[in-house]
């Protein structure tokens, strides 16, 4: 049922794996908006640069125990004393809020990032989502599901020892993949919160052996009521990429959260 419910959401609907949020129950039930901004900077290993970031999170408590979430980011990068937009995504996500152990997730995604060469990347599928741990010091949760990804590349982000004497102006991909992921949240020091979240995704057929890797580490420090400090590594490891740039690279972020 699962799948076939995947499969009728593929008519629907800043790194190369999908996004996760880190939404949990309201303190207060009435609550029927949530809406964040972060702002970072960001350190880019792939081009050895700092970046300046952006960050809106929206949340929409629905009835039934239900949660619409929308991510918006956006990466700008200085060179040469100007300003470049270089990478970004629109995350839009339903499922229900963590109030069952077994729950169907969908989602969609757009995102570009263009001094990797990332013209543009959609994708859209479901998930298993299944609940291992919910407490007021842990939460453990695993997902399972199947997605379908577009993806555009250009050759603008790989090296000159590695670029092909001939190759075309656009490389186009489409493919159904196997997503997974574990996501930990736990409390450490009675306020602050970290957060790990590991994705893996790879194609149910002969390229099994070669996935996309990420993991997510957060801590996030709270100064205020609606005031937070957040430190993060975000790490993608990917085995097989599709033109040929590296197959890791890193981002550490610094910044702050205020809750509206």
């Amino acid at each position: 049922m699962l799948l076939f419910g995947c499969l009728l959401h593929f008519g629907m609907a800043h790194t190369q794996v999908l996004n996760m949020d880190r939404v949990s129950a309201p303190g207060d039930s009435a609550k029927k908006w949530s809406v964040s901004l972060q702002a970072n900077t960001d350190y880019n290993s792939e081009k050895a640069i700092f970046d300046w970031d952006t960050q809106i999170d929206i949340t929409r408590y629905l009835p039934g125990h239900h949660i619409l979430v929308t991510k918006f980011s956006n990466t700008f990068t200085n060179t040469s004393g100007g300003n470049l937009q270089n990478a970004g995504y629109v995350h839009l996500r339903f499922r229900d809020n963590d109030t069952r152990r077994f729950n169907p997730e969908y989602f969609t995604q757009f995102q570009w990032d263009d001094l990797r060469g990332m013209k543009n990347r959609y994708l859209t599928g479901c998930n298993l989502r299944m609940m291992l741990k919910e407490g007021k010091q842990m939460d453990i949760y695993l997902g399972l599901g199947l997605m379908y990804e577009w993806e555009k590349w250009n050759f603008n982000g790989v090296s000159p020892d590695k670029l092909p004497p001939i190759h075309p102006d656009f490389i186009r991909t489409g493919l159904f993949k196997i997503n997974q992921y574990v996501k930990i949240s736990a409390k450490i020091f009675k306020t602050s919160e970290f957060t790990f979240t590991n994705f893996i995704q790879t194609r149910p057929d002969k390229y099994l052996k070669y996935p996309r890797v990420a993991s997510f580490l957060q801590w996030n420090v709270p100064i205020s009521k609606k005031v937070s400090v957040n430190l993060s590594f975000e790490s993608i490891y990917d085995a097989l990429p599709v033109v040929p740039i590296k197959n890791f690279y890193f981002n550490y972020k610094t910044g702050f959260t205020i809750a509206i």
